[in-house]
């Protein structure tokens, strides 16, 4: 009894903590208002109560930063495979081992997804037929600057996404599907 009270308190004290973390949450498309340093600071592991609005972005949990950077380092080393779309995409036997302790920080551990790099010159179409998606920027080339249809991407965000956008290169990025 006493191990389970035990792991009870912990995983009470694990969910006060993440819920007491802040994150700034901004939108692309909304007015110059919505980024003021007043407006109302949302949990990090929210993400998938995110989907208000087209190009929402959230700052990722200092947890989930911390996930992502090995997994981006990891990624570097690794070569992608060709996709119609003008990107690549990883397929790799230790990708599902990397990658869920991330997906679970983010809640996204159930979803679909796909690793992609964009490496070319030309923008990326990203979209989901069957509803909204979400964009992790894992890791940037050095000397690019992505974006997502034309604004910032940038690594330890999330956005969120109702219809199809295009992706600028030069990064590797989570792409999940809600």
């Amino acid at each position: 009894m006493l191990v389970r009270t035990s792991s009870l308190v912990t995983r009470l004290v694990a969910i006060r903590v993440s819920l007491e973390v802040p994150t700034v949450i901004r939108s692309h498309s909304a007015p110059s208002r919505w980024n003021s340093p007043h407006r109302k600071h949302h949990n990090a592991m929210a993400t998938l109560g995110l989907g208000t609005s087209h190009l929402q972005c959230a700052k990722l949990s200092e947890a989930a930063v911390n996930l992502l950077e090995p997994f981006a380092t990891w990624l570097s080393a690794l070569k992608f495979s060709p996709h119609a779309g003008g990107f690549e995409t990883l397929v790799h036997p230790q990708l599902v081992e990397k990658i869920n302790p991330l997906l679970t920080e983010l809640g996204l551990l159930q979803k679909k997804y796909s690793v992609i790099r964009i490496t070319g010159d030309k923008p990326a179409p990203f979209y989901n037929s069957k509803g909204a998606a979400y964009i992790i920027p894992l890791r940037v080339v050095d000397g690019s600057a992505p974006t997502i249809s034309e604004h910032p991407l940038v690594p330890g965000e999330i956005t969120y996404i109702t219809f199809g956008v295009e992706v600028s290169p030069k990064l590797d990025l989570l792409f999940v599907l809600q």
